[in-house]
């Protein structure tokens, strides 16, 4: 059996589109072949390529969204699935898209159904979770239905992204130019009066000569900081590694950093929510819901928890009263899920429940944003302040002098 290689590639399509991207083929010629399928007419050229499966397939999420929602569209309007995927094959400009969907129209015609086709791409952007919901909506002859509700999840992710984005761009922006500009001053400026006020001989303030004294060792002063930093990278990885410290206690030390540790609760609280509401809107039983939600937390001690959960609930408890004893979701939440059991609308409840946390983490990003900026400044202007006391303190001496 020959090894699968993977091509670079340039070409145009039936449109004069320029079409860039990789190709996994056994030899050259086959890939070419491929390319022509795809509905490339002109190919200039065709080189190895050093890739990998996940790069190959891998899709963000608005790909994901775009190509979707395509789809559902022209399938609500009556067209069959295996038309709409070669559609989107020929109307995409991106060559991954194109590719993607020529392995599903393939696999489509082979007799595979739509979510067997998704399935059978290594390394498939689309998650279980999604392939399972387009499973079983299949059988429903719901597919439309489920495409669409797969679609909104995708808006909420992207969301939740731009939010993460927008609250992290500006103080990252900021401390990195303060930092630049605290950089400069201290290696290139204070050295210059340095020279100045020693070539006078007189006795310098404590703290001029304390400013001086950073701006001389400031290569030791940096180095020192990053051997620290990395020490203490490798200690936790090692103490993880041995499991010095509990799941419970790790995940106690994230959740504790400042900022990180309540945006990572909160996207968690999103993610099991809605993709558990998402599941169990579908048809899919609570204990196969639970299962499938808990696989999308990151945080391994509540991941556990969970688990122990979807346990209890299979054994006949009730599910306000698993997740209850998890504390994973606040006891208000819980008590939407009590009433939530009463009625039959659990699905209704989660994702009543994640758009709450997700306002939450709204709110808490915009908060964040208004906190951060003037807490920089100050510190920045704190910093540039101690600089200038510093370095006017020995020219107000000298003039007492004369």
């Amino acid at each position: 059996m020959m090894k699968t290689k993977f091509y670079s590639f340039s070409g145009r399509d039936e449109e004069g589109r320029l079409i860039r991207g990789t190709i996994d083929s056994t030899r050259k010629s086959l890939a070419r072949l491929t390319l022509l399928k795809i509905g490339l007419t002109k190919i200039s050229y065709i080189t190895a390529s050093i890739y990998s499966y996940k790069k190959l397939f891998f899709l963000k999420d608005k790909e994901k969204l775009h190509a979707l929602s395509q789809i559902s569209l022209q399938i609500n309007s009556g067209i069959s699935i295996i038309d709409s995927v070669n559609s989107m094959k020929l109307d995409s400009n991106s060559f991954k898209l194109k590719y993607l969907f020529f392995i599903v129209a393939k696999n489509l015609s082979e007799g595979r159904r739509f979510s067997e086709a998704l399935d059978k791409i290594p390394y498939s952007s689309f998650s279980k979770t999604e392939i399972g919901l387009i499973k079983s909506s299949e059988v429903s002859g719901t597919l439309d239905a489920s495409l669409t509700f797969i679609c909104e999840r995708l808006q909420k992710n992207i969301f939740i992204k731009q939010k993460l984005v927008s609250a992290s761009i500006y103080p990252c922006m900021t401390i990195g130019i303060s930092f630049a500009v605290t950089f400069i001053i201290f290696k290139w400026i204070i050295p210059q009066f340095e020279t100045i006020f020693h070539q006078n001989k007189h006795a310098l303030p404590f703290l001029t000569e304390f400013v001086f004294s950073i701006s001389d060792h400031l290569g030791k002063i940096l180095l020192s900081m990053l051997i620290m930093i990395i020490f203490l990278i490798i200690a936790a990885k090692q103490l993880i590694k041995y499991q010095a410290l509990s799941d419970k206690r790790i995940e106690t030390i994230h959740l504790r950093i400042p900022i990180l540790g309540k945006i990572r609760l909160f996207t968690n609280k999103v993610n099991f929510c809605y993709t558990l509401s998402m599941l169990l809107n579908a048809g899919i039983p609570i204990n196969k819901a639970l299962i499938e939600a808990s696989e999308n937390i990151t945080l391994k001690y509540s991941k556990h928890c969970l688990q122990q959960a979807t346990a209890e609930v299979i054994a006949g408890r009730k599910l306000s009263s698993a997740l209850k004893k998890t504390r994973f979701l606040p006891r208000a939440a819980t008590q939407t899920i009590v009433t939530a059991e009463k009625t039959g609308r659990l699905d209704h409840a989660f994702e009543t429940l994640g758009q709450q946390f997700s306002n939450e983490f709204s709110v808490f990003s915009d908060q964040i944003e208004k906190i951060i900026e003037p807490i920089i400044i100050t510190a920045l202007g704190g910093v540039i302040g101690l600089i200038v006391i510093a370095i006017y303190l020995p020219i107000f001496q000298l003039g007492s002098l004369y």
